[in-house]
């Protein structure tokens, strides 16, 4: 047949075959009723399966979601971790520094409390036992050992240089005055030396006389130690005792007055 010479026309005829029942001599074609029914059920199964399909798209976009937010808040309390655990120790830190300066204030407020009474203790004016009082008035003479860095240094020729010079005291006034400094690389008494016979200390005192000479402590505040053993060798000595707080280094001796004289402050009680 021509028709079947063109290919549109071909398949054409066979969807047209394929689709409608053929009259030939034989039984004819049996279609099953619920083939329809079938098909509307699979209609309706593809639907749902489309209907599940998006939803299941969308749980998984969901999901995503949810997973992203998960990983900023893992992040996020991974940062508050860290900084919980920076905060724990800069408060430890700090506990551990209150603590060492409580025990340092406690521990100093013990030693000038100590101090002060030590102070109050030398400071009574007037006669203690051992002759012992604060610089004062007297008739004797007075003889200086310098109490400092935890050694004695008796004040003479041996010990010190001497330079005579001029000082301007207070009022304005300019006096003649006496200068001593120790002399480089000179050995004090230590505490342990201080009770040797042979020692500078009590060598010292021994060419000292009791009627006449008093010996005076020019005590720095890091040698007290050193100073109450070497006062309590003196009164064994029968010698009139006195001491002064003293600052500084060099000793000035002249018609000044005492604290400008040894480089002191006003003695405790002035």
């Amino acid at each position: 047949m021509e028709m079947f010479q063109d290919p549109i026309f071909t398949i054409i005829g066979i969807i047209l075959l394929a689709t409608t029942p053929m009259i030939i001599p034989g039984e004819p074609r049996f279609i099953d009723p619920r083939l329809p029914i079938l098909l509307n059920e699979i209609d309706f199964l593809n639907q749902d399966l489309k209907a599940e399909q998006d939803a299941n798209h969308q749980l998984t976009e969901d999901l995503g979601k949810q997973q992203d937010r998960f990983q900023q808040t893992e992040i996020q309390a991974k940062q508050w971790e860290d900084r919980a655990q920076d905060l724990h120790q800069q408060t430890r830190l700090l506990r551990e520094n209150r603590d060492r300066l409580q025990k340092e204030v406690a521990a100093k407020t013990r030693k000038v409390t100590a101090l002060e009474q030590e102070m109050q203790r030398l400071g009574n004016r007037g006669q203690t036992k051992g002759s012992f009082h604060v610089v004062t008035e007297s008739s004797r003479d007075d003889f200086y050992f310098q109490v400092i860095n935890k050694k004695l240094y008796p004040v003479n020729k041996d010990f010190y240089n001497s330079k005579d010079m001029f000082a301007t005291v207070t009022g304005g006034n300019i006096v003649p005055v006496t200068v001593k400094t120790r002399k480089p690389k000179i050995a004090g008494v230590t505490l342990e030396d201080l009770p040797k016979p042979e020692g500078a200390f009590l060598k010292t005192l021994k060419s000292l006389n009791k009627s006449n000479d008093r010996a005076i402590f020019l005590v720095h505040k890091n040698s007290f130690a050193l100073f109450r053993q070497a006062r309590d060798l003196a009164f064994q000595q029968g010698y009139e005792v006195g001491w002064w707080p003293s600052m500084r280094d060099e000793i000035v001796i002249g018609s000044i007055s005492r604290d400008e004289r040894i480089g002191g402050t006003p003695a405790p009680g002035n």
